[in-house]
């Protein structure tokens, strides 16, 4: 009884910080790193694809559209565009908080890719 006692204790001491926490809106470095995608869209396709699902509720009739992709928070032609090497990380804003930040054309959010200082590519 006592061993499974200090197991659990043990079991839950934080290790060498290799694990990160996931977050659905957020795809890191460390995890494009794990693949082998060589664009944004397919980092995005691969690892989080629901978010170029559509949105429940949405239609493309009713001029909804794509979700919108930015980089560095500048407006971008899309994802396929942009190496993977030279992403930090991407972030995925769902439709409320892409409108209260780029306004009220984001229907079915946006995805803002925000590229390494380093310019590493």
């Amino acid at each position: 009884m006592v061993f499974v006692v200090v197991a659990a204790a043990c079991a839950s001491t934080p290790g060498t910080g290799e694990r990160t926490r996931y977050d659905p809106h957020v795809i890191t470095r460390a995890e494009i790193e794990k693949t082998q995608y060589e664009t944004a869209y397919e980092v995005v396709r691969g690892l989080r694809s629901r978010w170029l699902a559509p949105v429940a509720g949405t239609s493309i009739m009713a001029g909804q559209g794509a979700v919108r992709v930015y980089v560095d928070g500048r407006p971008s032609g899309g994802l396929g565009a942009i190496p993977a090497l030279i992403i930090h990380e991407i972030r995925y804003y769902p439709p409320a908080e892409a409108q209260a930040r780029w306004g009220l054309s984001h229907q079915r959010g946006a995805i803002d890719v925000i590229t390494r200082e380093d310019g590493r590519g």
